[in-house]
């Protein structure tokens, strides 16, 4: 939510100064349309509501609008600490460092291996060896900051997974094809490497 928020206030600023730009005008209308919403509660247990065609309500594939905020059955009793909400799909990271996607699986954005919607939240297996500790949902593509679980925190290695459309490079991955499961960024760019 605090997303959506920055993002609407960031989008109010570009269109006094872009007013004829129509992809601006595009992007304030999605964000202001406000489709599809996603809140946690004080116990860190999530609720949807809104319009979820591709399953991003995390309701079930018959639940594709919900008019009030209901709590996603799935993830009762996990707690969620971390949401990150994309184009039609969502990344929740659990309270012992797990992470569940699901949605639209266009592109491999989910993580499961296949391109496969899914509508009710769903463990991505790939990081069972690592800690997740923050994700962002993109368009077409997801990001992931892994920690190594072996040895003490001041010795566990944090890495980047990124997975989905791979075009233009966005996974870092030096391939432009889509990634359904997610891959560990290794090369680097020579300055953060010093």
């Amino acid at each position: 939510v605090q997303g959506l928020h920055e993002s609407s206030n960031a989008l109010s600023v570009m269109r006094k100064s872009y007013p004829d730009s129509v992809t601006l005008q595009k992007a304030w209308a999605e964000v202001r349309q406000e489709k599809q919403k996603i809140s946690r509660t004080s116990r860190g247990q999530l609720m949807s509501w809104g319009t979820g065609g591709r399953g991003e309500l995390g309701q079930g594939w018959y639940n594709q609008y919900m008019c009030k905020p209901t709590l996603i059955e799935r993830l009762r009793g996990v707690q969620i600490i971390q949401i990150s909400a994309g184009r039609h799909h969502v990344l929740a990271i659990s309270s012992d460092f797990r992470l569940y996607s699901w949605g639209s699986g266009r592109a491999g954005k989910l993580g499961h291996g296949n391109f496969e919607d899914v509508h009710s939240p769903e463990y991505v297996i790939f990081f069972d060896r690592y800690y997740v500790e923050q994700c962002s949902a993109g368009d077409n593509h997801s990001a992931v900051l892994t920690r190594t679980k072996k040895g003490d925190r001041e010795s566990q290695l944090r890495r980047v997974a990124c997975f989905g459309k791979g075009a233009h490079g966005r996974l870092g991955n030096n391939h432009n094809y889509p990634q359904t499961l997610p891959v560990l960024v290794d090369i680097w760019p020579y300055s953060l490497n010093r």
